[in-house]
């Protein structure tokens, strides 16, 4: 066991403190001469027996009670044991970030690190615990040699990571650096943070007299400020092998991007793209060339930039009207520069019909002021009957659907809304539950019509998230929505009160739908945060919540669908809400979230760094219910480096002593080693406050009955 603040261990002198106070006190016994009392003598002698034994205990409770207060603020950690006894730590960290595709005198800088690394791993005694992770954006901890509880993501970027990792020692180190392959090309961004925390993490932890930090990078200035970092004990010695180039000559595309991801087909847009000079000569005229394709057919268009040293210029594409479909590409330039991985940038855009909504009216009406639908089908259209509007992603397509109806074709439609249908019959319920498990979409609105018996049939085919009690009427105060999961997709927008605070929405009446027990409560804001929250099951998420807990807004997965349901009307039948400028965002939020249009849309601008794979590269990625355009991170091409002392200087770190030089210490090397004792994660003093309360509570009791 070990301290972070030991001084404090002197305090257990204080021990005497109790010790004094119990000699001063004890009790005199006065001689006093009475008559024959045999039998009071004896309960008298058995009375002090017993009154002696309790208060030897608690003058131990009280040298306890002490001697754990000094342990408490002494603040004690357990160090893992190295194994076997051993008193040698070192830690290799090796960048793989892109500009580590670099070549050098002896190949790609990142095969040089490595080969390094193996020359270190053959010094060192057989004994010696060595670790070995290689870095990047996140840590990446070379298996077997280095793995820990929360997997490399969550160690890379800086989460708990659980338990130390478990290292190795030379032969097994050895063997592992020398069936490593050769890198492919490199895309990720550089993040020093991530990497200065796992080797701080396992020097507070290992207990090994000695420690070596041994980082090979080309020390790019681009990744110092990523991330916060705790600093190392001052005690590990850090080698920093730089490999970098003096020079590089690099230009790059650090961005590419359509002013209109999504196009309606025969519209023309624009794409922006910006080229970086890394060089510190000048580019008289640099062609910058767009190709676009898709199955439609092929698009080719150049410009030209000037670009001054370390400038950036910027290159305007005019794209004429395009045909449906989803059209990817790149924007590239020719060059032959010394990095090939920003030489291009991935780019996509949609052109596509407004997605079809067909809205099911449970009450039309002769006149559409009157019809149930008419404000939802006017917000979702953006335009008044009969007119459309070029950038409303929906097209509604309202039909009547009382009990007998049936619901018309599907082949077009992407989202399904019913709105106050009385019942459902069986044919269209298996019709809706093929169309939401293949990718559709369902949003349904309350109403006084929806009753349990009008829902058996799309509740036997999945689609009803819980039992359906009726409608609820308010008697006097209007409901209002309490709670609601402020950090989902569909809410998100409306987390800030200053974008509209969904209080402020008041309903005459709701659908009550009672969800099955065990699930999620609403965690974003609220006033109430003790009201109690309807559950859901793993599929079923409760989103939005009334005051008192009666579901406002509920989500249900369905195979490679969504279903939205709204318990309230969409008209002014139970509330003036339609008329509420929260209506039109909410309603579109709520038919947007089966498209996927909440979180990003249907084209997504990813950057690599996000994707979980290490062997991520960039591209545009299909997904679900949108295309995800992956690209590098634009500061990986900025190759400006740091200096050795500016890296340590940064970091807080000690750098190793060179032979004829003296020992490399940062400026405030005092100041940092005076915030490490803050920073230990495995520290017990937690333990030790609640055993010392449970002293103080059994020091407070035995004194209670001493003095009875």
């Amino acid at each position: 066991m070990h301290f972070v603040q030991s001084a404090f261990l002197l305090a257990t002198a204080a021990v005497a403190l109790p010790v004094i106070v119990h000699l001063m006190f004890r009790s005199q016994a006065r001689r006093v001469n009475l008559g024959t009392l045999r039998f009071l003598r004896q309960v008298l002698e058995r009375n002090a027996q017993r009154q002696r034994i309790m208060r030897w205990l608690l003058l131990a409770l009280r040298i306890a009670t002490v001697f754990l207060l000094a342990f408490l603020f002494a603040r004690p950690y357990f160090v893992e044991a190295a194994p076997g006894g051993d008193r040698r730590l070192v830690m290799i960290l090796i960048d793989r970030s892109a500009s580590m595709d670099l070549k050098g005198d002896q190949g790609r800088l990142v095969e040089q690190a490595i080969a390094e690394a193996r020359h270190i791993v053959s010094q060192q005694a057989e004994r010696t615990r060595i670790e070995v992770a290689f870095f990047d954006d996140a840590l990446r901890p070379l298996d077997g040699v280095s793995t820990d509880e929360g997997g490399t993501e969550a160690a890379g970027r800086n989460e708990t990571a659980g338990k130390p990792t478990v290292g190795g020692n030379r032969d097994t180190a050895s063997k592992l650096l020398a069936d490593v392959p050769a890198p492919g090309p490199l895309y990720h961004a550089t993040n020093y943070g991530a990497a200065i925390n796992w080797a701080r993490d396992l020097a507070v932890r290992v207990a090994a007299t000695e420690q070596e930090l041994h980082l090979f990078t080309d020390l790019q200035r681009s990744g110092l400020d990523w991330a916060e970092v705790d600093p190392l004990p001052e005690t590990v010695q850090v080698h920093i092998h730089d490999l970098g180039r003096a020079v590089v000559s690099n230009l790059a595309v650090t961005e590419a991007r359509p002013i209109r991801g999504v196009v309606r087909p025969g519209e023309p847009t624009t794409i922006l793209s910006t080229v970086l000079n890394s060089t510190p000569f000048p580019v008289a005229e640099q062609q910058v060339l767009l190709k676009l394709e898709s199955p439609a057919g092929k698009l080719s268009l150049r410009e030209r930039v000037k670009l001054e040293p370390g400038s950036t210029g910027s290159a305007k594409f005019e794209i004429p009207a395009l045909d449906a479909g989803l059209w990817t590409g790149t924007v590239s330039i020719e060059t032959d520069d010394d990095l090939r991985f920003d030489n291009s940038r991935q780019v996509a855009v949609l052109a596509v019909r407004p997605s079809r909504v067909v809205i099911a009216d449970g009450a039309p009406s002769t006149s559409p002021f009157l019809s149930e639908t008419y404000f939802l089908a006017t917000s979702l259209r953006l335009a008044p009957d009969g007119e459309e509007y070029s950038e409303s992603p929906f097209d509604p397509v309202v039909v009547p659907l009382q009990p007998g109806d049936e619901l018309p074709s599907l082949t077009d439609a992407r989202v399904v809304v019913l709105a106050n249908v009385a019942e459902i019959a069986a044919d269209d319920a298996s019709r809706l539950a093929e169309f939401v498990r293949t990718g559709g979409g369902l949003v349904v609105f309350g109403g006084d019509k929806i009753q349990s018996r009008g829902y058996e049939t799309l509740r036997a085919a999945g689609l009803v998230p819980g039992q359906i009690a009726g409608p609820v009427h308010a008697s006097d105060l209007p409901f209002r929505i309490d709670q609601w999961e402020d950090k989902h997709p569909l809410i998100r927008p409306f987390a800030d009160p200053q974008h509209g605070d969904l209080r402020r929405l008041a309903f005459r009446g709701y659908t009550k739908i009672v969800v099955p027990a065990a699930a999620s409560k609403p965690s974003g804001s609220s006033e109430s945060k003790d009201a109690p929250a309807p559950a859901a099951t793993s599929d079923v998420r409760v989103l939005a919540q009334f005051r008192g807990g009666d579901p406002a807004i509920l989500e249900q997965r369905f195979g490679q669908g969504t279903a939205v349901w709204f318990t309230s009307t969409c008209d002014r039948g139970w509330g003036e809400w339609p008329s509420s400028r929260l209506y039109l965002p909410l309603v579109h939020q709520i038919v947007g979230e089966p498209l996927g249009l909440n979180d990003g849309g249907p084209v997504r601008p990813t950057l690599i760094d996000a994707a979980a794979s290490v062997d991520a590269r960039p591209e545009v990625a299909r997904r679900p219910n949108h295309n995800q355009v992956i690209n590098p991170s634009p500061r990986e091409s900025e190759t400006d480096r740091c200096t050795n002392e500016e890296f340590a200087e940064r970091f807080q770190l000690t750098l190793a002593e060179k032979p004829g030089e003296p020992l490399v210490r940062p400026a405030n090397a005092a100041a940092a080693a005076l915030a490490a004792t803050d920073l230990r994660q495995d520290e017990q003093w937690h333990w030790a406050a609640v055993v010392l309360v449970g002293l103080m509570l059994l020091e407070s009791f035995v004194a209670n009955r001493t003095v009875s």
